[in-house]
């Protein structure tokens, strides 16, 4: 199963396994000073999570000022979680293996899946959207934000 997202003029999937829960409207709070690029931090399940604007690690930001996000997919990492700040969420399907157009895929992932309705869509891993140190200063974050924020 595949979640599917918008991003901007973008449809994204995350495969099911890898999304923890989504939050419609997120109260964004400050963001953790060692991770550079966080929109800001939400709270999960008790835990301060970091929050990633998918537009802008996409490459994709719209030219006006951010707005507050519509959602955040809540996703689980190795080690902690991260959220993915998105336009909106289009729901869970099934999709099958396809060619890409042009034969080149245009965002980091998995490859290419079309869906029931005709659409192809890029099913994103996770751990590539960061690089190393991104994904340690993230698992640092996780791990004081489980711990209240101390850290």
């Amino acid at each position: 199963m595949i979640l599917v997202a918008r991003c901007g003029d973008f449809s994204v999937g995350f495969p099911l396994a890898s999304v923890r829960e989504v939050i419609a409207g997120p109260v964004l709070g400050p963001p953790d000073p060692r991770c550079p690029g966080l929109r800001g931090s939400v709270t999960h399940r008790g835990a301060k999570v970091p929050v990633v604007d998918l537009r802008e690690r996409l490459g994709c930001r719209a030219a006006e000022p951010p707005t507050p996000p519509r959602r955040a997919v809540v996703l689980g990492l190795v080690p902690g979680r991260v959220a993915l700040a998105v336009d909106a969420v289009v729901g869970l399907t099934e999709g099958t293996l396809a060619t890409p157009p042009g034969g080149r895929r245009a965002l980091p992932g998995l490859p290419p899946v079309a869906l029931a309705s005709g659409e192809v869509v890029t099913v994103l891993d996770p751990l590539a959207l960061f690089r190393p140190g991104e994904r340690a200063a993230l698992a640092e974050s996780a791990r004081a934000g489980a711990r209240g924020g101390r850290a």
